[in-house]
Formats: structure tokens, C-alpha cells, sequence
């Protein structure tokens, strides 16, 4: 029997907008979006790691390490002009969102040109999943971007 210390959470519906109401799940909504915010700012670390191992894949020695580390100032550079909550270029968020997919899709398929296809798999997944929830709960970027 269910006391009146223990109601029923209230289901979550999506509003006009196709947004959800709350975080699909029984973390606090401050709690999830920070969590997002971890596991996206992890994913951020991983792509550059990516971009850093797609170069020295690529070419042997001295230059691989140095071909890997213009991609990793390329993409720096992009994430922090366009995409980072401080980014200099305020672009649409249906152009942040294609531009941050093609990058994590770009390391996805690099990485599995010099050999680490599981790996560029988990990375475009985990991003795409990551995006998902943000789109369906709050959009976290939105909420700590100090203008």
C-alpha cells in the first residue's frame, strides 16, 4: 500500500515544442544537466585525442606527431570560435549541432581508417546520444554560457 510520504512521480510529457518537460530520470534536473555537461565536456577531450591519434596513424614518426597536433589546434580552434559556451561566432543551433556532429563523425571515420573502428563507433555514438538527451531536456550549453 502506497503512504502519502511516497507519491507517484508525475510522468514526463513533451511540451509543443517536441522538448521534454523533465530529465528522463529521477536525478534532479540541475543534477542531470551537469552530468550532461561532464560526459560532453569528456566526449570534447576524447575528439581531440582522436584528431591527435588520426594523425600519427596516418604518417609514421616525427611528422604523424606533428600532423596530429594541427589537427588537434584545427579542431581546438573550430570548437572554441563556434562551439564552446564562450565561442566568439554565435551560430544557429541547428548549424552548432551539424558542425559539432561532422567533427565527431569526421574523427568516427578517421579513426577507423588507421585502424580503431570500434573506437570511432563508441565516439560518434556516445556524442550522438549525448546531443539526444540535451536536446530532450535543457539545452546545458544554454544554461552556464555566461554573455
Amino acid at each position: 500500500m502506497s503512504g502519502m510520504n511516497d507519491p507517484e512521480p508525475a510522468a514526463a510529457a513533451p511540451d509543443a515544442a517536441g522538448q521534454m518537460s523533465e530529465p528522463p530520470s529521477s536525478l534532479p534536473a540541475g543534477a542531470w544537466v551537469w552530468l550532461l555537461l561532464t560526459v560532453s565536456f569528456a566526449l570534447e577531450v576524447l575528439l581531440l585525442a582522436a584528431y591527435a591519434v588520426i594523425g600519427t596513424g596516418l604518417v609514421d614518426g616525427v611528422a604523424g606527431w606533428l600532423i596530429g597536433l594541427l589537427f588537434v589546434v584545427l579542431v581546438a580552434t573550430v570548437w572554441g570560435t563556434f562551439l564552446a559556451p564562450k565561442r566568439a561566432v554565435d551560430l544557429p543551433a541547428t548549424a552548432r549541432v551539424a558542425l559539432e556532429l561532422s567533427l565527431f563523425g569526421i574523427a568516427g571515420l578517421g579513426l577507423a581508417l588507421v585502424g580503431h573502428v570500434l573506437w570511432g563507433l563508441a565516439l560518434v555514438v556516445a556524442e550522438a546520444a549525448v546531443l539526444t538527451l540535451q536536446r530532450t531536456t535543457e539545452e546545458p550549453a544554454e544554461v552556464v554560457r555566461a554573455d
